[in-house]
Formats: structure tokens, C-alpha cells, sequence
């Protein structure tokens, strides 16, 4: 299965977060911190470095699970991703 697919099948099998719900942009942010390249978190989520891509730029609603692996892979609280109220 491609890649690409993969990414597209995950946002309807599990608990999709909206992406007006976190804010994309710490998910770049947070990645750079760990110095780590798209293709290395795909690597991790099993997904393509184009997916990532797309998580980070808010065209891709992405899931709680994902969310809470990005967070463990960062070395961050999952509540950074989320925004403000």
C-alpha cells in the first residue's frame, strides 16, 4: 500500500483531531527542536515524509494517537500541539 494512502486511511479509522482544534505549526516547531527531518518522523508513523508535510501545513487532520506518539517522540507535553481557548 502506499504511503500517501496510508496517511488518508489513518484520518478515517481513528479519532481524528480537527486541525482547527491544534495548531500545525508547533508540530514543525516541536520537530526542529529535536533537529529531526520529515522523512525520520514518517519513518516513526509509518506514514510518507509528504504526509508529514501535510500534518504540519493543516491539510491533513491527523489523530489522537499520532498526536500523542509526536509528543513522546518530542519529548513534549501532547498539550503543546493544542491551542489556546
Amino acid at each position: 500500500m502506499p504511503m500517501m494512502h496510508r496517511c488518508l486511511m489513518l484520518s478515517r479509522k481513528r479519532r481524528v483531531i480537527d486541525t482547527k482544534e491544534y495548531d500545525c505549526g508547533q508540530l514543525r516547531l516541536a520537530r526542529r527542536a529535536k533537529k529531526m527531518k520529515q522523512q525520520d518522523v514518517a519513518d516513526i508513523l509509518h506514514v510518507s515524509a509528504s504526509c508529514i508535510a501535510n500534518m504540519e501545513n493543516g491539510r491533513v487532520r491527523t489523530s489522537a494517537e499520532d498526536l500523542a506518539i509526536l509528543a513522546d517522540t518530542y519529548d513534549v507535553d501532547v498539550t503543546v500541539f493544542f491551542k489556546e481557548r
